[in-house]
């Protein structure tokens, strides 16, 4: 039996940086030999979209049925990446639970619409460094176009115990708001959460963004941006707000604008 030509370190960079680079080719990658099958293998199940849009509305089913397997699939700690992206989502709240009972490597979670209070001990569980969440679905309720009554005032975050972003995801280290968030909040979290690199905010436009600039000017971790549709834009976001913030670290950007406009690429998770 004739060994591989490159030592066995170099050829599974090799291999891995072609499945990373080309996605599409991991099912195909995993059928070279049983070492690129063991390789490839997490890589090729360390992203979970649940969304009830094309291209991605059979995932869901799918790994519903893993999950009812006996036994267990062991793909499951192999997803790092985690969205469940749609509002249709909010019927299926039960099994967006289990499911993440179940990946307990996820450490990009982004729940638009699905996390719900009850949730939060399961994600406390996880070793989350980033995090895109709605303020609303936190506190149980639906995106209302903004008219909730919800006071969501720092004081409200500082004397309720099961708010601190900073206990219960004490590896944090990307935030992402959706839907409107008011400036107060946002200045209390940059000054509480200090491990925080980055904090996304959804803001309407760059005029809105630059007065939230001018207030926090001296925190260059702030980033605001016009997200449309999350499915499309999260492989990318947060690769586009960590070069900015670099950006405006090295005076870059102009100094009162935090606005980032997000640019269409082709989708690739780190």
């Amino acid at each position: 039996m004739v060994g591989p030509a490159f030592p066995v370190e170099l050829e599974r960079d090799i291999f891995e940086t072609a499945a990373l680079s080309h996605p599409s080719t991991m099912a195909a990658l995993v059928r070279v030999s049983r070492r690129v099958f063991i390789w490839i293998t997490p890589l090729l199940y360390r992203v979970a979209i649940l969304d009830m849009i094309p291209p991605h509305p059979g995932m869901l089913p799918a790994l519903l049925r893993a999950a009812n397997r006996t036994p267990l699939p062991t793909v499951f700690p192999y997803v790092r990446h985690f969205l469940a992206g749609s509002g249709q989502l909010l019927d299926k709240e039960r099994d967006v639970r289990d499911l993440l009972q179940l990946c307990t490597g996820v450490v990009d979670l982004a729940a638009p619409y699905a996390l719900r209070p009850t949730m939060l001990p399961i994600l406390g569980a996880l070793r989350l460094q980033r995090l895109s969440i709605s303020l609303f679905s936190l506190f149980g309720q639906d995106y209302d176009g903004g008219r909730s009554r919800i006071d969501f005032s720092p004081s409200l975050f500082a004397s309720i115990p099961a708010y601190r972003l900073s206990a219960w995801f004490p590896a944090l280290t990307h935030l992402c708001f959706l839907h409107s968030t008011p400036l107060e909040l946002v200045r209390y979290l940059l000054v509480a959460c200090s491990d925080l690199q980055v904090l996304v905010v959804r803001l309407i436009n760059a005029d809105v963004a630059s007065k939230w600039a001018q207030d926090l000017v001296a925190d260059k971790r702030l980033v605001a941006a016009q997200i449309a549709s999350w499915s499309a834009e999260w492989p990318n976001l947060w690769s586009h707000v960590e070069d900015f913030v670099t950006r405006r670290h090295r005076g870059a950007v102009i100094p009162d604008s935090c606005w980032l406009e997000l640019e269409e690429a082709s989708s690739r998770w780190e």
